[in-house]
C-alpha cells in the first residue's frame, strides 16, 4: 500500500512540474500580433483589414479564410499583399476557436455554421459583396457560402482547398485529443511541451517539401497551433469539416457563383479524376475532381509548388484573380 501511495505521489508530482513546464513554453508559444476584434453573439472574432490600415479601402474586398494548422498571418505573410498589390482590399479572419478568435460555442466547428456567422461578422462590418477566399480546410466554409449563401459572393477563390471527402482525414497526434484523460494530458502538457517537434511533423506533411525561408513558423503564426485551446479546436475541426462535406458535395452541381481555383503544380497533377462514392480522394488530389462538379470554373496552376500555394505562388493567384474578375465585368 506504501509503494502504491508512493507511486501516485510520485506521479501527481511529476504532472505537476510539467504543467508548470507546459504553462511557460505555452507563453511563449502565444501569437503577439494583432488585429482586431468584432464581438458577435457571444465570440470575439480576431481579422486584420487592410482598410483599417488606408490600403484600398475602396476596391473590392478580398475576404481570406486560412486551413487548418493555421491562422490569419498565415494569410498575411504573402498572400494577402500580393492581392493588396493588385489593388484589392484584403479582409483576413480568424475561424472561430482558432488563432485569436474564441469558440464558446463547440458547434464553430462546423464549417456549415462557421459560414452564416461569417456572413454576419461581414454585415457587423458593412462589408457588402465580396471575393471569398479559402485556402485548404477553409475552403470548406468557401463551398457552404456559395451554396446557401451566394447573395454574399462576387465570386469565389479555392486555394489548394478541400471540396470532398478524404483519404486520410486526422493525423494521430490530433485524433489523441478525443480520448479520456489522456487526451486532457496530451492537450495541456504534452503538445507545449513537444510542440517544436508535432510542428515539424505538421510542416513536413503540408509543405511538399518546399523550401521555408527563415523566419516563416514565426512570421505565419503558427506556432499558435500549439496552444491548448488552439490544438483542440483543430482536431474538431478535422472531424466537422469531414462530416460537412460528406452532406455538402453532393449540391455542388447547383453552385453559379464563378469560382477560381489555385493550386500548385505538384499537387493538382498528382490527384485522381474519378469520383467514387464515400470517402473519394486524398485530401490534397481534389482539384481537378471539383473542376468536372462547377458550372463556371477557372484553373490556374502554380509551377513547381505544392500545398503551401498561397505562399509560393502567391503573386500567380493575385494575377489570376484580377484577370478573372476582369474577364467577367466583376471588378
Amino acid at each position: 500500500m506504501t509503494s502504491f501511495i508512493m507511486i501516485i505521489a510520485a506521479t501527481v508530482t511529476l504532472l505537476a512540474v510539467l504543467w508548470i513546464v507546459a504553462r511557460v513554453v505555452d507563453s511563449w508559444n502565444r501569437v503577439r500580433y494583432s488585429g482586431s476584434i468584432v464581438e458577435l453573439y457571444g465570440e470575439k472574432i480576431h481579422y486584420r483589414d487592410s482598410a483599417d490600415r488606408g490600403i484600398n479601402a475602396e476596391a473590392t474586398p478580398v475576404v481570406l479564410i486560412h486551413g487548418s494548422t493555421g491562422n490569419l498571418w498565415d494569410m498575411e505573410y504573402r498572400l494577402a499583399p500580393a492581392l493588396q498589390a493588385k489593388g484589392f482590399r484584403t479582409i483576413s479572419i480568424d475561424r472561430p476557436g482558432i488563432g485569436l478568435s474564441s469558440r464558446k460555442d463547440s458547434a464553430l466547428s462546423d464549417p456549415r455554421l462557421q459560414a452564416p456567422f461569417l456572413d454576419d461578422v461581414l454585415d457587423y462590418l458593412c462589408v457588402g459583396k465580396i471575393v471569398l477566399l479559402g485556402y485548404s480546410l477553409g475552403n470548406a466554409v468557401v463551398m457552404e457560402m456559395a451554396l446557401n449563401h451566394p447573395e454574399r459572393i462576387k465570386a469565389a477563390v479555392n486555394v489548394a482547398g478541400v471540396s470532398h471527402p478524404w483519404i486520410g482525414a486526422e493525423l494521430m497526434i490530433f485524433k489523441i485529443v478525443k480520448w479520456p484523460i489522456i487526451g486532457f494530458i496530451w492537450t495541456q502538457i504534452i503538445v507545449p511541451i513537444i510542440g517544436p517537434i508535432i510542428l515539424g511533423m505538421v510542416l513536413k506533411k503540408l509543405s511538399a517539401m518546399e523550401y521555408l525561408p527563415k523566419g516563416f513558423i514565426e512570421k505565419t503564426g503558427l506556432k499558435h497551433i500549439l496552444k491548448p485551446q488552439c490544438f483542440k479546436a483543430h482536431s474538431e475541426d478535422l472531424k466537422a469539416t469531414q462530416t460537412a462535406i460528406i452532406e455538402m458535395y453532393g449540391s455542388y452541381r447547383d453552385i453559379t457563383v464563378p469560382f477560381l481555383m489555385a493550386w500548385g503544380e505538384r499537387e493538382y497533377f498528382a490527384g485522381a479524376e474519378k469520383e467514387q462514392p464515400g470517402v473519394v480522394v486524398p485530401w490534397w488530389s481534389q482539384g481537378a475532381l471539383l473542376k468536372k462538379t462547377l458550372s463556371d470554373c477557372e484553373v490556374v496552376v502554380a509551377p513547381r509548388v505544392g500545398h503551401w500555394v498561397h505562399h509560393f505562388g502567391s503573386k500567380v493567384i493575385a494575377d489570376a484573380l484580377r484577370a478573372f474578375l476582369t474577364k467577367r465585368g466583376l471588378q
